[in-house]
């Protein structure tokens, strides 16, 4: 299962890039004494991202909680230099420290990264691979489109606690899209399909998805192959939500953290029946892994 950023917000979407919406989620904070390790085990933390806006200055110091969820997996190594992984496994509710197990636990483990793929296999944790998708379904969790894609993760454990404590750190930065104020214009009623964001630095194309390389020891990553300067965020035919007046709505994507301040945003919106709305932006900031930035953009005719 994929994880995903715990809110109590129902979802938004607008079209003028407007202030930073306040936001309260679930906080990572915790003692995490409290999940004791067992023989074979990791006891993964996570910590709060903190949250700033793309677009202003304002919006600095609310959070969303990024959380396990049952079924994540991790990949896990003993040194540096060995190629050989362990997968561990988590089963249970939603929480921001989590216990994996394994059926093939390491004596000493000592990094780790999310998510797990067999494609690391017989690899170092300094040369790893992966994909950071240029489509990224939309996932609703507990009535939120909150699901996250290619969210990568690295840890190390605690030595001077337990071997067996890791803590986590985002690789890349996360975006929070917010759509409201829909009401006298064309897409109030109309049911979501897509939100595709773009970037550029003058004429040039900045690639925020694709392929990559990563050292789960350091968290250093260096983009390859398949390289896309837009995420598309989809839904299912019928499963969007519906612009209605007065209703918020809000959803995630994760993206490269390369990002500089002037480079330019380009927001497309799109509904069941065809209606389409596009905005353009200057990003007031650069990003870093991380951190949640929120593009908090309002419809108005």
């Amino acid at each position: 299962m994929k994880r995903y950023i715990n809110i109590a917000l129902t979802a938004i979407l607008s079209l003028t890039f407007a202030g930073c919406q306040q936001e309260y989620g679930y906080d990572n904070k915790g003692n995490d004494n409290s999940a004791e390790p067992v023989q074979g085990s990791i006891v993964a933390s996570l910590a709060t991202p903190e949250t700033k806006s793309a677009i202003d200055d304002h919006g600095k110091g609310h959070f969303a909680g990024v959380v396990w969820t049952d079924g994540d997996a991790l990949g896990v190594y003993e040194s540096s230099a060995s190629t050989t992984q362990a997968q561990y496994s988590y089963s249970g509710e939603p929480a921001a420290i989590a216990t994996f197990g394994s059926s093939a636990a390491l004596d000493e483990p000592a990094y780790a990264y999310y998510p797990y793929s067999a494609a690391n296999d017989g690899k170092a944790p300094t040369a790893l691979v992966g994909n950071l998708p240029a489509t990224q379904d939309a996932v609703l969790v507990n009535g939120a489109w909150t699901g996250l894609h290619g969210d990568y993760k690295v840890g190390t454990n605690r030595l001077s606690e337990s071997k067996e404590r890791f803590n986590f750190k985002n690789i890349f930065s996360l975006a929070r899209v917010v759509i409201t104020d829909v009401e006298n214009t064309p897409l109030l009623n109309e049911r979501l399909t897509s939100i595709t964001v773009s970037a550029k630095r003058g004429s040039e194309d900045v690639n925020i998805a694709g392929d990559f390389t990563f050292n789960a020891t350091t968290g250093a990553y260096n983009p390859t192959n398949n390289l896309s300067n837009s995420v598309t965020i989809n839904w299912t035919a019928g499963e969007g939500p519906v612009l209605n007046s007065g209703v918020q709505v809000v959803c995630y994507f994760t993206l490269f953290p390369v990002i500089l301040q002037n480079d330019t945003f380009t927001i497309t919106v799109k509904t069941a029946n065809n209606y389409s709305a596009q905005i353009t932006a200057v990003s007031k900031t650069a990003f870093v892994g991380e951190t949640v930035y929120t593009f908090p953009v309002t419809v108005n005719t």
